[in-house]
């Protein structure tokens, strides 16, 4: 006999037997006990697949300190950026509204290319689960690039101006074509 799990991106997160970003299944093996598995595996593009073999409580410890090195990385994110919008609320600064959405756009890219986002924040989408990181990786740049333009004060016919308005256009341009 032989039972079939299948996981993976194109998989939302509440039918995961394993609310993991990664594909991962629990298995029944006592000590001493000799069995057979095989993995398949299709993928849209070419990557690595590590197999990685776990007791229970090494596993939950090791997934204990990513989702506690994940919730401090967004608590401390979106502490600074809350705080830069209250400054924005505060004062009518631009510049605080142009951090507030420099550090959202890092969290989403940071968090999708940990694989954290599709768990805590849009757990059905497929689509999203597939592509979140593409998307968010995109955002940030054009973001990254305004936000210094605004902080360095290049002005709007400098140089500069015109090589980042550049690296905007390819940061949009890029993912079309990827």
């Amino acid at each position: 006999t032989y039972s079939i799990h299948k996981s993976g991106d194109i998989y939302p997160w509440v039918q995961r037997d394993l609310k993991e970003a990664y594909p991962s299944y629990r298995i029944s093996l006592n000590k001493g006990e000799t069995k057979t598995f095989y993995i398949k595996v299709f993928m849209d593009e070419e990557g690595l697949i590590p197999v990685h073999l776990y007791s229970l409580t090494t596993y939950y410890k090791g997934f204990a300190q990513r989702e506690l090195f994940f919730g401090l990385f967004v608590g401390i994110m979106m502490l600074m950026a809350f705080f830069n919008l209250f400054l924005y609320l505060l004062t009518k600064n631009k510049l605080q509204l142009h951090c507030f959405l420099y550090i959202i756009s890092i969290s989403l890219a940071q968090t999708s290319l940990f694989g954290n986002s599709l768990g805590h924040f849009y757990f059905f989408s497929i689509f999203l689960s597939k592509y979140d990181a593409i998307i968010f990786a995109s955002l940030l740049g054009p973001v990254a690039i305004h936000f210094i333009l605004k902080y360095f004060e290049f002005g709007k016919t400098g140089i500069f101006h015109r090589i980042f308005k550049g690296f905007v256009l390819l940061f949009i341009l890029i993912p079309i074509y990827a």
